[in-house]
């Protein structure tokens, strides 16, 4: 009767053993698969949306005027944690093709909303927003 009694714990040890190895198949499978994400959110997608919602971020907009010509906008598009900003430089080509150097503005907390236009006041170029025109 003593060699059932070792059998029996044997098989009991093995399945013991079998368990754990399955326990640790699964630990480690798991970690490397968490580990892998990590990485690829911290190391690859992390840069990207930093970059995306802290850097700056350039435009060029060309906008129609009601007077003739074209506004161009060379736009700067930067934010921190607490505001953001958009640097413009404003170009006038009007329908000669003759171009005029405007000016520079910054909106700060503001949204661009890419309606401005140019008036001739007092022989000097002025920008108004269109809303403001309405």
């Amino acid at each position: 009767m003593e060699p059932d009694i070792d059998m029996k714990a044997d098989r009991q040890k093995v399945k013991l053993k079998e368990r754990m190895l399955d326990v640790l198949f699964r630990i480690i499978h798991y970690g490397c698969l968490t580990l892998g994400f990590t990485f690829v959110i911290v190391f690859v997608v992390g840069p990207i949306l930093w970059q995306k919602a802290f850097g700056p971020e350039k435009e060029l907009v060309i906008i129609d005027q009601e007077v003739g010509g074209k506004l161009i906008c060379n736009s700067i598009y930067n934010a921190d944690i607490h505001s953001w900003y958009y640097d413009l430089d404003y170009d006038y080509e009007d329908v000669e093709g003759n171009m005029y150097q405007i000016g520079s503005v910054r909106y700060t907390n503001l949204e661009w909303r890419y309606n401005e236009q140019v008036t001739l006041l007092n022989g000097k170029f002025s920008l108004v927003s269109k809303e403001n025109i309405e």
